[in-house]
């Protein structure tokens, strides 16, 4: 598979195995068929270099973190950008669901470790 035009930061799997997700530091998150090696969809320009990719256990969307200390949330089938969340003061370097769903953790530079409600985005500590 190629088709990035930098460094590939992350890398992870849809929860079906049969396409995955990645990032890099061209700024894009994109969708690959794991089989074929071709990239579904236009890129997802997160608009900033890209460290970080998550998805969410149902497989419905893409949790991205970089550079600008911001997590976006992306819808999978339509690769549209359905919220960002803002809390980190530094470059966002790690992001991971709970097995349950219900929690999103993130990572960043500075030390700081976000745990946010996944549904509402909302910072727990």
């Amino acid at each position: 598979m190629s088709g990035h035009a930098n460094m590939v930061t992350g890398i992870v799997y849809l929860p079906e195995g049969d396409r995955v997700v990645t990032c890099s530091r061209d700024q894009t998150v994109r969708v690959w068929h794991a089989t074929t090696g071709e990239e579904e969809g236009e890129p997802m320009e997160h608009g900033t270099l890209v460290n970080c990719v998550g998805v969410t256990r149902d497989g419905k969307r893409i949790l991205s973190g970089g550079f600008d200390s911001k997590l976006r949330m992306w819808e999978v089938e339509t690769h549209k950008l359905a919220e960002v969340w803002e809390g980190h003061e530094r470059t966002i370097y790690s992001v991971a669901i709970s097995p349950d769903g219900e929690f999103v953790a993130s990572g960043d530079g500075g030390g700081r470790i976000v745990i946010r409600e996944a549904k509402s985005g909302g910072e727990i500590r």
